[in-house]
């Protein structure tokens, strides 16, 4: 996976959704469940309330951490829909795709 460590899916990673009704979007990981699914939400598809429980091979993570959100999931903050859409247009940007 290009580098990134052991554990690519941590709370705040940008990643790019390659199957299930969401394919072709960038979304945040929010953390893993029980069973090894990895949560995410683009805030659009996907709320911060229902995050999708995502299967790790359908995922391709990005180099980017989005510091805000791996911040507020730890310390258990909230963050809402819209705020969540912003940052990852913003992030996106800087990938240049």
């Amino acid at each position: 996976m290009g580098g990134l460590g052991e554990d690519v899916f941590v709370p705040g990673r940008l990643v790019w959704v390659k199957r299930g009704a969401c394919a072709g979007r960038w979304c945040v990981v929010l953390g893993r469940d029980l069973d090894g699914r990895v949560l995410v939400a683009d805030g659009d598809c996907r709320s911060m309330l229902r995050p999708k429980r995502k299967n790790p091979k359908h995922l391709q993570p990005s180099s980017v951490v989005i510091e805000e959100v791996a911040r507020l999931v730890s310390g258990g903050g909230s963050l809402n829909d819209g705020r969540i859409v912003s940052l990852i247009s913003t992030r996106v940007g800087t990938l240049g795709v």
